[in-house]
């Protein structure tokens, strides 16, 4: 009988938490816009076949997704995507959500899983069709699962007078002149 409500009970525990569980996976599988081309752009836009964008840092990419004027019946996008002009990635993007007023526009949608290392890209679709944003380029979206960005602390050593360097308070409004202070850095998360 002990054993029963032993069991009984480590079930419900296990009944209980399952959800929680779940939902914190699913938190961490969520996959985080790490860089957009348009710069969050929300206006009308032009039509265009291809972007060009840079990246200042490696990302972990999960999601490629091109922004996309769809024709009716249409449902997948070949591209290629060439990263310092050498061939990266090829591939079928598939339409996926779409605009709530503007049912053409929508997401093509391509899953990767690798590395995207910083670099000069250039995006190629088969028709001029994709968002050009107004003196930009046509919009192109990275996704993945954000980690926390290390800060990187360099030092200037600027000399005194006499030659020797003083020290100054660890702030980032430093360096007053004749000072050694960090200097304090972050990536930031959006190209």
């Amino acid at each position: 009988m002990k054993k029963s409500i032993k069991i009984f009970l480590v079930s419900l525990i296990l009944f209980l938490i399952s959800p929680i569980a779940a939902d914190w996976a699913l938190a961490e599988a969520t996959p985080t816009l790490l860089f957009d081309s348009s710069n969050h752009y929300l206006g009308g836009c032009q039509l265009t076949d291809k972007s060009e964008w840079t990246l200042e840092r490696d990302l972990p990419v999960t999601l490629f997704q091109i922004w996309y004027n769809w024709e009716p019946n249409e449902t997948e996008l070949d591209f290629t995507l060439t990263k310092d002009g050498e061939e990266f990635l090829t591939g079928t993007a598939t339409r996926t959500t779409c605009d709530t007023y503007q049912k053409n526009w929508c997401n093509a949608d391509f899953v990767v899983n690798q590395t995207f290392p910083a670099g000069t890209y250039a995006t190629k679709v088969a028709k001029v069709r994709q968002c050009l944003v107004p003196n930009g380029t046509g919009v192109v979206r990275l996704y993945g699962i954000a980690a926390e960005e290390p800060v990187v602390e360099q030092t200037e050593k600027i000399a005194t007078p006499e030659g020797e360097p003083t020290a100054c308070p660890k702030i980032p409004s430093c360096p007053p002149a004749n000072c050694q202070c960090p200097k304090v850095s972050s990536l930031p998360l959006l190209g």
